[in-house]
């Protein structure tokens, strides 16, 4: 993921660089595993960058397409980027995290 690695740098990518990605990312996105997923969301946060609205809405409909398949820390890093981008997910998306978050405990408590 080219977004995570500019974010690890902590380098700004241009705004053409930018609207190219995020573009690519567009038409990808039905690819995206959880762990790419989540690197996108944690990539635009530590950069500080708010996606745009497409590439928001995609991102938020393939996590809801992956969510079964998040493991815990592919769930906290994603609650943690919205958190950090002062972005409110989706009502479907955050009922499915939080979902993911109270299953999560309850295996907790059985074991």
């Amino acid at each position: 993921n080219t977004m995570w690695a500019f974010a690890k740098l902590g380098v700004m990518p241009t705004p053409e660089l930018l609207t190219g990605l995020e573009a690519q990312a567009v038409s990808e996105m039905q690819h995206f595993w959880p762990q790419e997923l989540t690197n996108m969301v944690w990539a635009y946060a530590t950069l500080g960058v708010i996606p745009r609205t497409r590439l928001l809405d995609a991102l938020q409909a393939q996590t809801l397409q992956e969510i079964r398949n998040f493991n815990p820390k592919d769930v906290t890093s994603t609650m943690w980027g919205y958190a950090a981008l002062d972005v409110i997910p989706n009502p479907r998306l955050l009922e499915g995290l939080t979902g993911m978050v109270l299953q999560r405990l309850k295996e907790d408590e059985v074991k």
